[in-house]
């Protein structure tokens, strides 16, 4: 079984203010995957709510 890394992270300046995430996966068969995304006004747990999401739906079998 290969290993797959996944870096998320979501924020916002403010709470609640303009709001976004990203999320970086290391995977050794296709390379690096970087998502960057706007996600609106939202607070901050909102914010890591959908990053944690967003990475997970990603992963393979998810």
């Amino acid at each position: 079984m290969s290993d797959l890394v996944a870096y998320i992270d979501g924020g916002s300046l403010g709470n609640p203010g303009p709001s976004g995430i990203g999320v970086v996966m290391d995977g050794p068969t296709d390379g690096t995957i970087r998502i960057a995304k706007w996600i609106g006004h939202q607070d901050n747990n909102v914010a890591e709510y959908l990053c944690s999401a967003g990475g997970a739906a990603m992963c393979p079998g998810a």
